[in-house]
């Protein structure tokens, strides 16, 4: 259902993707979850780190059957990105943001003990694809990634 879900906005996601990237120094967020912003400039910043690895990216960039999107990263012109990849990332930074706020509602607390298995469960998944993978990704971003 949650892919079912994210195909049918990644069209109105690129789209909107496309109007914030158009008028970047009028509207600073890519989205608004709630009362969360997500910012242009935090989207554009992950998308490059992504861009700038490239184990990383090529995992990304694999078929779904290998654990990655089946989606260039990079768009048709220098120093874009293809707009499907972009709205993907976008669409999982606000699943992400609505099951945060949706745990928060419930009272349920993030244990270091669930930080701790997330992050294990990170490194699985990207070393199975490629070993040294998980370590090759910043510090910050794999920290990021596994709240």
């Amino acid at each position: 259902m949650r892919t079912l879900l994210i195909r049918r906005l990644a069209p109105l996601l690129a789209v909107l993707a496309i109007a914030v990237s158009a008028c970047g120094s009028v509207e600073p967020h890519a989205a608004t979850v709630n009362s969360t912003d997500i910012t242009s400039k935090s989207l554009n910043d992950e998308l490059k780190l992504i861009k700038g690895n490239k184990a990383y990216r090529t995992m990304l960039e694999s078929d779904q059957s290998q654990g990655g999107y089946g989606l260039p990263v990079t768009g048709a012109s220098k120093g874009t990105f293809n707009t499907a990849f972009a709205a993907q990332t976008l669409s999982l930074r606000i699943y992400y943001d609505l099951i945060e706020e949706a745990l928060a509602k419930k009272g349920v607390k993030v244990t270091a003990a669930d930080d701790k298995a997330a992050a294990t469960a990170i490194k699985t998944q990207l070393d199975g694809a490629k070993k040294g993978l998980f370590a090759s990704v910043p510090a910050d971003y794999r920290t990021r990634r596994a709240h």
